[in-house]
C-alpha cells in the first residue's frame, strides 16, 4: 500500500468518522453499500457534507476504491484545493464549463473497478428540496448495464451545516441506502425518473 494510500485510511479513522460521529451521523443499511467496484452510489445534494457523510459510511479498507465525482470548476480552482482534492479526497473532475466530455473521468473511473459517488442534481439544491437529476448518470448505467446503481438518501445536512456556512450548526445527519439497482430501462429518462423517485422514497422512510 503506497503513502497516499495509508494517508486516506488513517484520515478515514482518526478524523473523518470521528468529526462525523460528533455530527450525529447514523446509517441505515450500510451493508448495502459495495464493497468493491465499478459501481455507482447515487444521492441527493443539499451541503459539502454529503460527500464526507458517504465517504464516513465506507469501510477503510475499501475507502481506496471510492470516488466521489465531483465540479472541477470549484475543486479544482487553485493549486491547493486541486492538490487536496485529486490526492487526499480522490475525487473524479466533472467538467461543467463545456468542452471537454464532462463524464470522460467517470467512464476511466469505472473501468479502472472503482465505486463512483455521483450526486445528480449537479449542485447543491434548496434546503430540503431535490432538485431534478441530471442525465448523466442514466448514461453511465446505460454505457455500464452489469454495474449496480447504490440509490442512498442523506438527511440533515442541509442543516447541520447549510450552504453558505463554513461551520456546523448543529447534530443529526442520517443515510438510508437502497438496495442495488441495475438501470436497463432502454429509456434513459424513464431509468432516472424511477432513480430519483427510489432516493426520495428512502429520504420518506427515514
Amino acid at each position: 500500500m503506497n503513502l497516499l494510500y495509508r494517508t486516506r485510511r488513517l484520515l478515514h479513522r482518526a478524523a473523518l468518522r470521528p468529526v462525523m460521529h460528533l455530527m450525529g451521523l447514523r446509517i441505515r443499511n450500510r451493508s448495502q453499500l459495495p464493497a468493491a467496484g465499478p459501481a455507482i452510489v447515487v444521492a441527493n445534494h443539499n451541503s459539502h457534507l454529503d460527500t464526507a457523510a458517504l465517504m464516513a459510511a465506507f469501510a477503510g479498507s475499501t475507502l481506496d476504491r471510492v470516488r466521489p465525482a465531483a465540479a472541477a470548476d470549484y475543486f479544482l480552482r487553485n493549486r491547493v484545493a486541486t492538490w487536496i482534492s485529486l490526492r487526499v479526497i480522490g475525487v473524479v473532475p466533472v467538467n461543467r464549463r463545456g468542452g471537454a466530455d464532462p463524464l470522460a473521468g467517470c467512464r476511466a473511473s469505472l473501468g479502472d473497478g472503482n465505486i463512483l459517488l455521483v450526486f445528480p442534481e449537479g449542485t447543491r439544491g434548496e434546503p430540503g428540496r431535490m432538485e431534478r437529476f441530471r442525465s448523466g448518470v442514466a448514461r453511465l448505467a446505460r454505457e455500464y448495464p452489469d454495474t449496480p446503481v447504490i440509490p442512498v438518501h442523506i438527511g440533515g445536512t442541509d442543516r447541520v451545516m447549510p450552504r453558505g456556512t463554513h461551520f456546523p450548526r448543529c447534530r443529526g445527519i442520517e443515510l438510508n441506502i437502497g438496495r442495488p439497482e441495475f438501470l436497463r430501462d432502454p429509456d434513459p429518462a424513464t431509468a432516472l425518473a424511477r432513480l430519483q423517485q427510489h432516493v426520495a422514497e428512502l429520504g420518506g422512510a427515514q
